[in-house]
């Protein structure tokens, strides 16, 4: 039988998710597309493989490419899509997001074909999918990470924290304006490790659905993977400890099986599998970081994840108090080197979208401090939540 709380916390996420669809939905109505930057390329690569089975690119880019929107035409395709050596329009992006979205392709033509709507390959509705898809996978991994705090914290606390991410930091806008990017998927898979990373190890399953969802994460987004390393280096000892190495065998197995339709674009579209664009250069070449970099992506008027997420500062004040988890701040800075290596500047967007997936590894600090001191961490997510809304007033007017 349900219990109580469970029904509570189930009506929690469907009011979330009622919010963050109208939102989506209002604002896709104003501009009359649901997919914006990054999204693109992903959406493009996405179409095509369900809609050509194959990487001709030339149908999607040409829609893309003479786009009408709410008051004008315009190219939503920045990237250069120049014929690579396979002979196919470039798409220099990771297709973990694309094999997230397809699921939403399928559903809408399957109610196109029910119901005879007699949409276009090129409809619209295709973008909201992707959203609804973005929202969903929001909403999952904050599901999963409020599990996963019950581990350590009681149900309110849980519960709060998980309200106060919400609405108290940059997540409620990529949960809401802008859904449809590679964060959302990204954000998922680093909760979902965090909740099987206190599953039972003596299960195979948790094996493999741990290699599963880092191999994911590597063809999502592959600097997040470092997220990741602590909880799957745990899980080895854990293993080695009670002689299952037949359970790193299966974590290693799944993991290469996972980056198997990643290897496969890059063969079709680049002639080897080797051949990763993010390794190429495609997408921003390494360098050496610097303390103007690093202050940037923290702290930048334009965007600095601490200076538009103050509330994260809670979290990491959190941290810091509990010993068991302060091998999370390592990572977080080991996280915030390798960002400002690869991007000086932050990325355009509401915040620096880059460190969405951090928050479910700071989420227990910042039940630490609401359980320590409910009443200023209220009084402080309040405030947050006053300043975020500032900001995306002055975000949008």
């Amino acid at each position: 039988m349900i219990s109580l709380y469970t029904k509570c916390s189930m009506r929690k996420y469907v009011i979330l998710f009622i919010i963050s669809c109208a939102i989506f939905l209002i604002h896709f109505l104003k501009v009359k597309h649901g997919i914006y930057g990054d999204g693109n390329g992903y959406y493009s690569l996405a179409h095509t493989l369900f809609f050509q089975r194959n990487l001709n690119f030339a149908p999607i880019y040409n829609s893309l490419s003479h786009f009408q929107g709410a008051s004008y035409e315009f190219s939503r395709v920045f990237w250069n899509i120049s014929k690579t050596v396979t002979g196919v329009f470039n798409n220099p992006w990771l297709i973990g997001t694309s094999l997230f979205w397809i699921p939403s392709f399928f559903v809408i033509s399957t109610l196109n074909f029910i119901f005879n709507l007699k949409l276009s390959i090129f409809s619209s509705l295709y973008e909201v999918g992707c959203g609804v898809t973005g929202i969903l996978l929001v909403l999952s991994g904050l599901f999963l990470l409020e599990s996963y705090l019950r581990h350590y914290f009681d149900k309110r606390v849980s519960s709060y924290t998980i309200l106060s991410i919400f609405f108290s930091t940059q997540l409620f806008y990529y949960a809401s304006f802008e859904p449809a990017l590679s964060h959302q998927v990204s954000f998922f898979l680093v909760c979902f490790c965090l909740f099987l990373s206190k599953q039972k190890s003596t299960k195979h399953i948790v094996a493999l659905a741990m290699g599963i969802t880092v191999g994911l994460l590597s063809i999502t987004r592959m600097g997040d993977a470092l997220l990741l390393f602590p909880w799957i280096l745990i899980k080895f000892f854990e293993w080695i400890r009670t002689n299952k190495y037949s359970y790193i065998l299966l974590f290693i197995l799944a993991f290469c099986i996972s980056l198997i339709p990643q290897l496969l674009l890059q063969w079709g579209m680049y002639g080897s599998i080797f051949n990763n664009p993010y390794l190429r250069g495609e997408k921003g070449i390494p360098h050496l970081f610097t303390f103007l970099s690093i202050v940037n992506h923290l702290f930048s008027l334009k965007g600095g994840f601490l200076l538009w997420s103050p509330f994260i500062v809670f979290g990491i004040f959190g941290l810091i108090k509990i010993r068991k988890f302060r091998f999370i701040l390592i990572i977080l800075a080991l996280f915030t080197l390798l960002i400002s290596s690869w991007e000086t500047q932050i990325p355009a967007g509401f915040g620096n979208r880059f460190f969405i997936s951090t928050i479910p590894l700071i989420a227990p600090g910042i039940a630490y401090v609401i359980k320590k001191n409910a009443r200023t961490a209220l009084m402080f997510s309040t405030l947050c939540f006053i300043w975020n809304f500032f900001l995306l007033a002055r975000f949008y007017f």
